[in-house]
């Protein structure tokens, strides 16, 4: 095929040189010539394709007949972003999961009187109405001293303490600070070890930390929410002593009393 191919194309290349004749009365056949010469030039270009196309079809099937090298399965790809947020969603897990049980809810009772009046005759009389509250607090002790908000237990007569798995326990007021709006609950309970939250050094706490709130807003018990220490050493003109620690985490009503604890629990 290689030898065939240069000799036609050298017989193209001889033809395709040869100048055409001028027109003169000297050569008749001018006219035959010419037309031998193009008849020539296609039978060399159809001579040229039909040696060609084999070749390239016969290629073309030798490459599709060739194995193909086997893919490699595909390793999953995870970021770095992924096992980083992973990693931290974890921790606060742990830390939740840690806290926990050291949680408790505060449910308080208490009779307060109205005054009212006789629309008829216009005596004064004493109207008792029953008020029922309910927020947070934390166990500090193994004994069962819990913390919580003054506000929380203020007029309360009867104070009861649910833990996380649900035990009702009942409970009394041990003291209490209006100023810094702090107060101590005893746990009714003998022979009983409480789980503890481990306290922190907020003097420590730095300003974009994470921060975990838990708490029962909304009569909602051991409800999670979590943000980031927004500032340190706030005072908003509520109490006499105030050193509030700012967070972006959801408080609501129901929160008070409750712990606001890193990612370490």
């Amino acid at each position: 095929y290689v030898l065939l191919f240069f000799f036609f194309v050298f017989v193209s290349f001889f033809f395709l040189m040869i100048r055409r004749p001028p027109r003169s009365t000297l050569f008749p056949y001018t006219t035959l010539f010419r037309s031998i010469v193009h008849w020539i030039r296609a039978c060399c270009f159809v001579l040229l394709l039909i040696i060609l196309i084999p070749g390239c079809s016969e290629q073309s099937e030798q490459e599709a007949l060739k194995p193909r090298p086997a893919r490699e399965k595909a390793t999953p790809c995870v970021s770095s972003t992924t096992s980083v947020a992973r990693k931290i969603g974890e921790e606060i897990a742990d830390a939740i999961e840690k806290v926990m049980p050291s949680v408790v809810v505060v449910r308080t009772e208490a009779i307060h009187h109205h005054i009212s009046r006789d629309t008829f005759w216009g005596y004064l009389y004493s109207v008792p109405r029953r008020l029922v509250g309910q927020a947070s607090g934390v166990i500090i002790s193994k004994d069962g001293y819990v913390l919580t908000s003054n506000h929380v237990i203020q007029n309360a007569q009867e104070i009861e303490v649910v833990l996380h798995d649900g035990t009702l326990y009942s409970a009394r007021l041990i003291g209490r600070d209006e100023a810094t709006d702090l107060a101590v609950l005893k746990i009714d309970a003998e022979g009983i070890t409480f789980a503890p939250i481990e306290a922190a050094d907020s003097d420590e706490v730095r300003v974009g930390e994470l921060a975990v709130a838990i708490g029962s807003p909304f009569s909602l018990s051991s409800s999670v929410t979590i943000g980031i220490i927004s500032q340190k050493g706030r005072s908003i003109g509520l109490l006499p002593y105030e050193d509030f620690i700012q967070t972006d985490a959801s408080i609501n009503p129901g929160n008070s009393g409750g712990p606001l604890v890193d990612v370490e629990g």
